[in-house]
Formats: C-alpha cells, sequence, structure tokens
C-alpha cells in the first residue's frame, strides 16, 4: 500500500504501536511529509475533528491506524468514501515480509498465555521464534523469526487483517461489552474477530470444538485441525489428553482453563508438522506473564495471586474455578460499565468457599449482589483496604481478579496489578 511517490502518510493514534509506526515511516519513507491524529494532540499534530477537514480536502494519501481506532469510526468511513487508503501496522508488516511464516493467535481470554507459551514450547523445540503484536514488542520494531512468528491479535487488529497469515488459531468468544463498544455489535465483534478465516490463501486454522461460535459457523471448514475434542487434545475433569491418552502435566499455571490453554498450543506443534508430545517436557520451565494469575511471593502460608488481567466477568470467573476446594478471598471490582456479572456469581456458588471484597466504582453494587447470592461480601475504599481485610480472613487464597477495567482508580490492569504486588510485600503477616 506504501509505494515511493506517497508524499503524505497520516498515522492516528500515538500509543505503544502508533509509535513504533511512526519511528517506521520516518526510517523508511523520509522524504514523506507525516501526520500524527491523536485524541490528545500536541501543536504539531492534529486532533479527530481536525483530521476530519483535511480528510475532507483529502491531504492524505495513506492513513495507518492505530488498533484502537475503531474501523466503524465515522471520520474513517468517510476517508473510505472519499477514496483514501487506510492500512494498519500489521498489514505493513506483512507486506515487507510475504515470505514469514506466521502464527497468529485470538480469543476474548487466554490469548496473551497461549502466544507466550507457544512461543516458549517452539523455542524448546528448536525452532527460530519472534513473538510480537498485541503481546511483546509492536510488529513494525519486530524482525521475522527464523522459523515462526507467533503474533497476538487483538479483535482490533483482526477487524481489518488483508494478509492471511500461516495459522490462524480462535480459542474463544464471550461477550465483552468493551470489546462490542469498539466493534458496535456483538455479531460484528466475531465476525470482526476471526475474519482472518476467511482471508487467501486461506490459513490452516486451529480452532476450539467447545466454543458454540466456532461449531456454529465453521464445522465445515476445510484445513482445520480442532482441539478441545476427544479425538485430540483435550482437557477432561482437570486432566490433559490425547485422544484417550492422560498426561500428567507440570505446569506453573493453576486452573484447567489453562490446560485449555495448553491443548491449542499443542494442537498447533502437531498441526505445523512438529512433536507436541516432545513439548510437553518444557512446559514446567514456561515463565507465566505477569497479571495472569500471577503467583506474588509472600513469606506466610497464604497464597496471593495477581490477575488483574481479568478485565470480563468470565475471566473473573476463570480465576475463582481456578482454585476450586481451597478458602478464597476474592478481590474484585473497578471500572463501572454495568455489566452482567452472572458467570461470576455462578463460580463463586459453586466454590462456596469465598469471601469477596469489592472495590470502587462499582463495588457497592457488586457487594450488594454478591450478598444477594447469600454469600459473605465487603465493599471496600481501594485496594489497599481489601487486602488489609483479607489478613484476617483466614484465607488459603487471596485473588486479585477484578472482572472489570481498571479505568478510573488506575491506568491500566499493569498499573493495578503492580499495586497489589505491592501491597502484599509489605504485609507482616
Amino acid at each position: 500500500m506504501l509505494t515511493r511517490m506517497t508524499q503524505h502518510i497520516a498515522i492516528w493514534g500515538l500509543g505503544k504501536e502508533g509509535s513504533a509506526t511512526l519511528t517506521w515511516a520516518q526510517q523508511h519513507y523520509a522524504g514523506a511529509q507525516i501526520t500524527v491524529i491523536d485524541k490528545a494532540p500536541t501543536a504539531e499534530q492534529l486532533s479527530e475533528e481536525q483530521a476530519a477537514e483535511a480528510i475532507e480536502r483529502k491531504e492524505f494519501d495513506l492513513i495507518i491506524k492505530s488498533p484502537g481506532v475503531s474501523t466503524h469510526n465515522v471520520t474513517l468511513k468517510r476517508a473510505r468514501e472519499l477514496g483514501t487508503p487506510i492500512t494498519t501496522s500489521l498489514n505493513l508488516w506483512m507486506e515487507q515480509h510475504p515470505n514469514a511464516k506466521t502464527i497468529a493467535i485470538t480469543g476474548t481470554k487466554g490469548k496473551s498465555t497461549t502466544t507466550s507459551l507457544l512461543a516458549h514450547l517452539l523455542q524448546k523445540l528448536g525452532q527460530g521464534v519472534a513473538i510480537a503484536g498485541n503481546i511483546g514488542q509492536p510488529l513494525l520494531a519486530t524482525t521475522p523469526g527464523k522459523d515462526w512468528t507467533v503474533i497476538e491479535v487483538s479483535s482490533y487488529m483482526a477487524a481489518d487483517m488483508t494478509h492471511a497469515p500461516t495459522v490462524f488459531c480462535g480459542l474463544n468468544l464471550t461477550h465483552a461489552d468493551a470489546h462490542i463498544k469498539w466493534h458496535s455489535t456483538f455479531e460484528a465483534y466475531g465476525q470482526e474477530k476471526f475474519a482472518p478465516l476467511n482471508l487467501q490463501p486461506a490459513p490452516l486454522g486451529v480452532l476450539n470444538a467447545q466454543d458454540e461460535y466456532f461449531t456454529s459457523n465453521f464445522t465445515n471448514r476445510g484445513n482445520t485441525q480442532w482441539f478441545n475434542q476427544t479425538n485430540g487434545w483435550h482437557v477432561q475433569s482437570g486432566q490433559l489428553r490425547l485422544s484417550e491418552q492422560a498426561f500428567d502435566v507440570d505446569f506453573p499455571l493453576p486452573g484447567e482453563h489453562q490446560l485449555h490453554n495448553l491443548a491449542a498450543a499443542l494442537t498447533i506443534i502437531d498441526a505445523i508438522g512438529l512433536n507436541a508430545k516432545d513439548a510437553l517436557q518444557h512446559t514446567a520451565s514456561y515463565q507465566p506473564l505477569a497479571h495472569r494469575l500471577e503467583r506474588v511471593p509472600h513469606a506466610s502460608t497464604t497464597e496471593f495471586y495477581n490477575d488483574s488481567i481479568a478485565t470480563t466477568p468470565e475471566a473473573s470467573a476463570a480465576g475463582v474455578r481456578a482454585f476450586n476446594g481451597k478458602k478464597l478471598a476474592l478481590i474484585c471490582g473497578g471500572q463501572e460499565l454495568e455489566q452482567n456479572f452472572d458467570t461470576l456469581y455462578q463460580a463463586l456458588r459453586e466454590h462456596g468457599q469465598t469471601h469477596v471484597y469489592t472495590l470502587p466504582h462499582n463495588g457497592s453494587r457488586l457487594a450488594q449482589e454478591v450478598s444477594d447470592q447469600q454469600l459473605p461480601a465487603t465493599a471496600c475504599e481501594d485496594l489497599q483496604q481489601a487486602i488489609q481485610h483479607t489478613v484476617t480472613d483466614d484465607a488459603e487464597v487471596v485473588l486479585l481478579s477484578p472482572g472489570c477495567p481498571s479505568f478510573g482508580q488506575y491506568n491500566n490492569f499493569e498499573e493495578r496489578g503492580n499495586h497489589f504486588k505491592k501491597l502484599v510485600a509489605q504485609l507482616n503477616l
């Protein structure tokens, strides 16, 4: 899409991805004029309102949008109507590296863990691997791996992919309010998130046989391998299996849902012609990502886990189920998005040994709804107070799994998780 005749490039969004795109464009197109569009523009940048005027004047030869800018944005729609080409850093990277072998992984939940786990196992099998995308460094700052480039792809990135990856893995699809706001409807969320499966040449699909979205839409798709079905890698009664063969896996992540992520990674490994059974011996050396059921070291007998990445009720419910059989203190709550927490409440009822401590801004609502489930709940002023309450609770596990975004209290889930770890380190038990 970029040519040496491109004279004026607009980069829309200057977050981590947009900043890498700006650096890349400056290096590769030194003679072109580059304009940045941002929601908080400096004097040299444009606001969206100013960009809309420039688009009407057809000032841009190309717009490179960041993932956070919705494809449904009305100004972008107008640019398309006027014939202005629009692309993304992911598409540019794939144009620049047409021979790179790529594995794209997406899903409402589990994509970061599965991406990093797969990269780890491939490396242990002797493969040259690069990891990028929604995890790690931006793609345009990434050199392709000698053998494979493993890319975590968000729904925002998948929506306007124009180049098919070698392998495309779909983990799951669940209702996520923040995503639906970006995509406009749940139906559009699913269609756009998994649109790369329809690109040509058709990528090898690796899909979850226990997810209704995939079984409803892709059962007859060719060139597809399935995990979580009984004749392949799947999880049964909390145990990893390949058909009838069961495996006792030394895996540092708690919870059955993490075994489903492992089953997906092993299915990909087999599908690309490597031996997944050989990879199993390397699961113990996998280093879990921060903020994803991350064990927080502490000298006491109480176990502390940071699951700040859990920004949906479904993700928080999975965190609760990871500790079935243990007395649990759950810290949840955050930005009020009027989410339905029934999935989490069901997990709490099934667990049975849980005291819930809730955080603003929706903490009061959650505490009342948990109490309505005949379960103990305490609304707290902040994370520090919640942790202090758990100290007197005699819990075996203290779990931060908010089920909500962090905005209003913290800038992002990483800041929230790091604060939790700092507070735990300061505890004297």
